[in-house]
């Protein structure tokens, strides 16, 4: 009995030192909600309350938004490197996901250390309601807390919810609060204990597209010939409020609300500058309706699909680009290394469901390796043959789950190539037509003719 006492009793000791190293001395929280994905940004200043000095603090989010968390980033101010961080599994404290986040040096006793938090999470505005007519505009509804959440005490916090032009039908409030143009205001509050929580429901009008990317499949081909060829296949389905009753083209042409129609006409991608011989199709074929701008850092292709797309309606298509293999393949002797995004550009705030990218490695390469920005799946290595090939292609496959454009990063595949491999296939096709040859001038030489032979 005194054991378990014990036990337990130094199991809360053991909570309550580690909670009380920090305590966070001011939080400024910017929660985006202007399109489908939140975006939160909090710049956290912390104190070392502790003993000793301390290399590590400790950062929560809720459990709904963890549960679709897509990317999460943690920085010192100032500094643009990346904080390494992990799940705290040690901690347990219910309706949050507690991570430990690694410092760069050590902060002393009484320090201060001021960080920037960036995260975001998909899928979690709620159209309401769930169904709308051709006419009408989307509504969703956003489930918040009005509190920073933090596993220390909180001296000063202050908390503003960016809103899309358009209706606000209501708003929680939760003083001192504020509502303005656009924003709502939360705090400044004033000590609060850890893992506190105030839960809010902001219901607005959002008419951005909710276009979800259920699959991309993005194939990178390398060829040392002076060329890399890029492909995506991509199904698209819009999340928003679904249409009710039937869709009428007239109505719609007719409609002059322009950017805040619920429905989606057209999107932007943009490609690298050097992107080149570009097409777009879908399964009927080339959709002449998009255009091509060329700017100076990009290529903008503007993508029309053959009708708008309204709430659980999809559409699927193929775009194929080439750029040169100066801009993304680098040599030393006999190694080669591709820098090359492992995600790209789809569309503005696009959430990937799915993302399979492809890359087809020359043939005879060896000791390939790749580095990726984040954890990714690697999934077995395919083998690919085509023209003139004898033993095939290595093909690197990785796959992730639940991006957002902060995921549109460089990744790094390596491998060994000597360079008079790129012979093989031209003496293939050389030795083929010489043999041919030899054969065709052989055989015209030969005489099948029969003749009678006179005795």
């Amino acid at each position: 009995m005194w054991v378990r006492v014990l036990a337990g009793f130094l199991a809360v000791a053991a909570l309550t030192q580690g909670e009380g190293e920090w305590k966070v001395t001011d939080v400024d929280r910017i929660v985006d909600l202007t399109s489908q994905v939140i975006k939160v940004q909090s710049t956290v200043t912390f104190e070392n309350i502790g003993a000793s000095e301390q290399n590590s603090v400790k950062i929560v989010l809720s459990e709904k938004e963890d549960a679709h968390l897509a990317y999460l980033q943690v920085q010192e101010d100032g500094s643009q490197g990346k904080l390494r961080y992990t799940k705290d599994k040690s901690a347990n404290h219910e309706g949050f996901q507690v991570y430990k986040v690694e410092l760069l040096k050590r902060v002393a006793k009484g320090g201060t250390l001021k960080l920037k938090i960036t995260y975001r999470v998909t899928q979690s505005l709620k159209p309401l309601p769930t169904k709308i007519e051709q006419s009408e505009q989307q509504f969703v509804i956003y489930e918040g807390n009005a509190y920073f959440a933090a596993a220390y005490p909180v001296a000063k916090e202050k908390s503003t919810v960016k809103l899309p032009t358009g209706k606000l039908l209501s708003a929680t409030t939760h003083n001192p609060s504020k509502q303005e143009t656009e924003r709502l205001t939360y705090g400044p509050y004033a000590d609060q204990p850890a893992f506190n929580s105030k839960p809010i429901n902001v219901h607005f009008e959002n008419n951005a597209p909710f276009l979800v990317a259920t699959v991309v499949e993005r194939v990178i081909e390398i060829s040392h010939w002076g060329n890399i060829a890029v492909e995506e296949y991509v199904e698209l389905e819009h999340r928003g409020a679904e249409l009710k009753g039937t869709f009428s083209r007239i109505d719609f042409q007719m409609d002059r609300r322009g950017r805040r129609q619920p429905a989606v006409q057209q999107w932007t991608t943009v490609l690298p500058a050097t992107a080149k011989d570009i097409y777009y199709r879908d399964e009927i074929g080339n959709i002449s309706t998009s255009g091509v701008r060329v700017r100076a850092d990009s290529v903008d292709v503007e993508i029309k699909p053959r009708y708008p797309l309204f709430g659980g309606w999809r559409t699927s298509y193929v775009i194929g680009y080439n750029v040169p293999s100066y801009e993304y393949l680098y040599k030393k002797g006999n190694d080669y290394a591709l820098r090359i995004r492992l995600l790209d550009h789809v569309m503005d705030n696009i959430v990937v469901e799915k993302l399979t990218t492809k890359i087809i490695i020359p043939e005879l390469a060896r000791n390939i390796k790749i580095v990726t920005p984040y954890t990714v799946d690697r999934r077995p290595d395919e083998l690919k043959k085509t023209y003139l090939d004898v033993s095939g292609r290595t093909v690197l496959v990785v796959q992730k789950d639940n991006l957002v454009n902060d995921h549109i990063q460089t990744m790094t595949v390596s491998y060994e190539f000597t360079d008079w491999h790129m012979l093989y296939e031209p003496l293939y096709a050389v030795g083929f037509f010489l043999a041919f040859f030899l054969f065709v001038i052989f055989y015209v030489r030969l005489d099948f003719s029969m003749k009678t032979t006179n005795q």
